[in-house]
């Protein structure tokens, strides 16, 4: 049933939820309180479907007159409503339902499986795979935080990505990312990780998908241009993943220079040779999301210390293209599988979003926003062309 403009108020919020991810009587509760609470109207309500996953339910409450498009579900979800949002003066609300929730992660909302409580979740979704047990939810508390801070946050402008991908049938498709787009590895991942398993264990299911795509490849070819300027000779490369903002499930600081709102885009190759390189990666990622990035004294002997690993490759861009030598690989956007491409222009549309953050947003401030803010240079800390 379509929604008409209501009159009368300067805020107005519609909800726009998968029913198959979200509680929706207990969204429905919760938005209910925080509406009052906030002075906010009764907010309008949306329930996505297989044929139309967000996009339109947005464009029929930004034509109804919401000033808030409040997004609960997923990642694809989340994407598909900011994507519909990007370039307007409509807010984006994130109740985040899925499996990685990667924008609520990089924006300060609470998320069911962080840091501090990723052996709880893995203890009570482990508990789903029981007979007859059903997939676990978001838990309420969680769920009526983000509520809350739709309703009583604050605006923040954030950073949009945009993809221009190419089949191999030559079909062109436009999509938008808030967190990343990636060919490879990462997109491998999430091609080959059941979406029942995604429902019992969370995102502890990606762990097979990773060790299934690292076993079997990809090692991929490419043509790469960066800024404008082309690499001359073919790349080999694992994984090419090109982010808005780095953090992962776990806290893991996939990217760790990006920021959501600098109007830059990360670029990361990882070129693995052999398990060895692959360990050499993965002691990277550890070390530059662990405890040490927490406090200004741990960054600072983390960036002093920062090596080059040649197995993986970080550049700050505006523009990235590439064109895929060896065939079609899987891509992925915001961590939801995007069909096989052979060739992708990827580019960023700066402060292009508004979202609803906590008060205030967090700073998950780059490590080279970092070391310029303590007077650290070296070759690492400067934004430059990827050294190929």
């Amino acid at each position: 049933m379509p929604h008409t403009a209501r009159q009368g108020s300067d805020k107005l919020a519609a909800i726009v939820v998968n029913p198959v991810k979200v509680d929706t009587e207990a969204l429905r509760a919760a938005a209910a309180e925080s509406a009052e609470r906030y002075d906010w109207p009764e907010p309008l309500w949306f329930e996505t479907t297989a044929d139309d996953p967000g996009a339109g339910q947005t464009k029929e409450a930004i034509e109804a007159g919401a000033t808030m498009v409040i997004a609960a579900g997923g990642d694809g979800t989340v994407r598909l409503v900011a994507e519909t949002l990007a370039g307007t003066d409509v807010a984006l609300g994130v109740v985040p339902g899925g499996t990685g929730n990667l924008l609520a992660r990089n924006i300060g909302i609470e998320v069911a499986g962080g840091v501090t409580d990723t052996v709880s979740e893995m203890v009570q979704n482990a508990s789903t795979l029981l007979p007859g047990a059903k997939p676990s939810t978001l838990p309420m508390t969680t769920l009526a935080r983000a509520v809350e801070v739709a309703f009583g946050g604050v605006d923040a402008r954030i950073d949009v990505g945009w993809a221009a991908v190419e089949r191999e049938d030559k079909t062109r498709e436009r999509m938008a990312f808030t967190v990343m787009g990636g060919v490879g590895v990462d997109a491998g991942m999430i091609a080959h990780t059941s979406e029942d398993l995604k429902k019992k264990v969370g995102w502890v299911a990606y762990l097979g998908g990773i060790a299934r795509s690292v076993a079997n490849g990809p090692n991929f070819h490419l043509r790469l241009r960066v800024d404008g300027k082309t690499h001359a000779r073919s790349l080999r490369a694992a994984t090419v993943m090109v982010g808005n903002c780095g953090l992962m499930p776990g806290g893991l600081h996939l990217l760790p220079d990006a920021e959501i709102d600098d109007g830059r885009l990360d670029l990361a190759i990882m070129r693995p040779n052999g398990l060895i390189g692959w360990l050499q990666i993965y002691g990277r990622l550890v070390v530059q999301s662990g405890i040490m990035r927490r406090t200004d004294v741990g960054r600072r002997i983390l960036l002093e210390g920062r090596k080059h690993v040649r197995a993986l490759t970080y550049a700050q861009v505006e523009e990235v293209t590439f064109r895929l030598d060896s065939g079609p690989e899987e891509f992925e956007v915001d961590g939801d599988a995007a069909g096989q491409i052979t060739a992708a222009r990827i580019w960023i549309e700066p402060a292009s979003l508004t979202v609803r953050t906590p008060k205030p947003m967090p700073e998950n401030e780059g490590l080279r926003t970092l070391a310029r803010r303590l007077g650290i240079t070296g070759p690492e800390n400067s934004p430059s062309r990827p050294s190929l």
